[in-house]
């Protein structure tokens, strides 16, 4: 039996083989582009319409099919589905919904007939548009598509519905109308037509600058009205500086006192500005605030007492007597210092008084004379009525500056020839032709002065081939009789004392 089955197998075979080979043969690659998103399928279908079919893809009626659903397809033809996509137009409180392959903006709104206004707006997705832009799937704002994508690109036919599922690409059309309205800008009209919904938006989009202190009436935020009118009313600008800052400002305010109280800025005390508070606000004034700080200080000098002698004759002269110790007053002064923004600008005495009265001293002195007796260690009374601690200096004739040939050489202040007993005094202290008595050196007479001879002080002379200088303190006596009371210097001088000297 084995021999005639051995043709059947291959008979077998053969139609097998036969069979694949048609199948190879009918196998075709196949592009499938719908709205721009391009597939490859592979199929063994022969016309455009079982390609579709197969994949699942359905057509509407306004679809725009390239070729023909009854073409025969090719290895390697292109299948081209182009879908209308969805204008919504929002024109007058009417909306509007049209579909279409492609078409202008102006084109949609004629066929919706909607007629534009020069200046109404149009937009497209929110976005400003004019009638000349041209709209299609890819200006069009489309939803979400789900795609099913192979790693190598291409899909068989089991996925070719899910991958080109049907989107519907959407174009928003708004036509928002114009409406007139008039802006007095500080009394200047000017005519306006704006697409904007509130007074702030027309005027920023007309391109009118509105400050914050301008006044506009009705308020930027007030719906627009066909036929508004809107009032402006500038403010004024101006400079100003307060407090180590300068700053531009604007205001309505009529006086700049008012305009400085708008900005937070007050007057205190002495301040004061320049120009002053009620003059008129004018455009770019420069105000500046002058801040005034008043110093007083307060200073305390002394005043000197008095000091006021008086003759007691109940008390013996050369002697004293503190009747008054005194005390220095107290003298004050209030100086005002002015400060102009924390500069000095002015320093005047602003108020100064005595605040405590000097005391004055009163001291007395001795003005009774009293003649004394003494008797010399030579047995010689004498009488007197003073004694005075004076220093005591010698000088002979030499010393007088002149030559022994001059005419005045020798000769005292009374123009006496000068001799042995002849001292030299000042008149202020004793009186010249005093007698005197000098102890140590002797009786003598006030009959010379000398220019350094002053207080004190006394000068006596020797001769000079006798001469023996002198310079210590010694006690010495005013012989009586006292001269007349109105001749006694009744209180000493006290003068320093100069050493040995040249006389004038």
């Amino acid at each position: 039996m084995a021999w005639w089955r051995a043709p059947r197998a291959g008979l077998v075979i053969g139609v097998a083989l036969a069979l694949l080979a048609g199948y190879l043969a009918t196998y075709k690659t196949v592009h499938l582009v719908i709205d721009g998103d391009s597939r490859t399928v592979y199929t063994h279908q022969v016309t455009v319409r079982d390609v579709l079919y197969e994949a699942g893809v359905s057509l509407a009626p306004d679809d725009s099919l390239t070729p023909p659903l009854d073409a025969p397809l090719h290895t390697g033809d292109t299948i081209t589905i182009r879908r209308p996509f969805t204008a919504t137009i929002h024109a007058d409180g009417d909306v509007l919904v049209l579909r279409t392959h492609g078409a202008t903006v102006g084109e949609l709104l004629d066929r919706a007939g909607v007629t534009l206004g020069p200046y109404d707006l149009v937009t497209v997705n929110g976005q400003e548009a004019d009638r000349e832009v041209s709209l299609g799937p890819d200006q069009a704002r489309h939803v979400a598509m789900a795609r099913s994508v192979h790693s190598n690109g291409s899909v068989g036919p089991g996925s070719l519905a899910a991958t080109f599922a049907r989107t519907w690409p959407v174009a928003e059309i708004a036509v928002r109308r114009a409406v007139p309205l008039t802006v007095y800008d500080d009394g200047v009209p000017l005519e306006l037509h704006t697409t904007q919904t509130t007074v702030g938006d027309a005027l920023r989009a007309a391109g009118v600058l509105v400050y914050l202190a301008d006044e506009v009436s009705p308020g930027l935020g007030t719906t627009v009205a066909p036929g508004m009118r809107v009032d402006i009313r500038r403010s004024v600008p101006l400079i100003i500086t307060a407090d180590g800052l300068t700053f531009h400002s604007r205001t309505r305010q009529p006086t700049l006192g008012q305009a400085i109280e708008e900005e937070g800025l007050r007057l205190q005390g002495r301040d004061r500005m320049e120009p002053p508070g009620p003059a008129a606000v004018q455009p770019n004034v420069h105000v500046r605030v002058i801040r005034v700080r008043e110093v007083y200080l307060t200073n305390e000098e002394p005043i000197p007492y008095k000091t006021v002698w008086w003759g007691d004759p109940e008390l013996e002269i050369d002697q004293q007597r503190l009747d008054e110790p005194g005390a220095a007053g107290v003298f004050k002064r209030i100086t005002q210092i002015v400060y102009e923004d924390g500069v000095e600008v002015k320093r005047d005495i602003w108020r100064e008084w005595v605040a405590t009265e000097p005391i004055t001293r009163v001291i007395a002195y001795g003005t009774k004379i009293v003649v004394r007796e003494k008797v010399l260690e030579d047995g010689t009374p004498i009488r007197y009525w003073r004694t005075i601690r004076v220093l005591a200096t010698s000088y002979h004739e030499g010393e007088c500056g002149k030559e022994p040939e001059h005419p005045e050489y020798g000769i005292t202040y009374l123009g006496w020839r000068v001799r042995p007993g002849i001292v030299a005094v000042d008149p202020r202290v004793i009186n010249l032709q005093s007698q005197i008595y000098v102890p140590g050196y002797g009786f003598a007479v006030a009959g010379d002065t000398g220019g350094l001879i002053k207080g004190r002080r006394i000068d006596v002379y020797f001769p000079i081939h006798q001469y023996v200088e002198w310079n210590h303190w010694v006690t010495i006596y005013l012989l009586a009789p006292p001269p007349p009371r109105n001749q006694i210097r009744w209180i000493l001088p006290s003068y320093p004392v100069e050493r040995k000297r040249w006389r004038s």
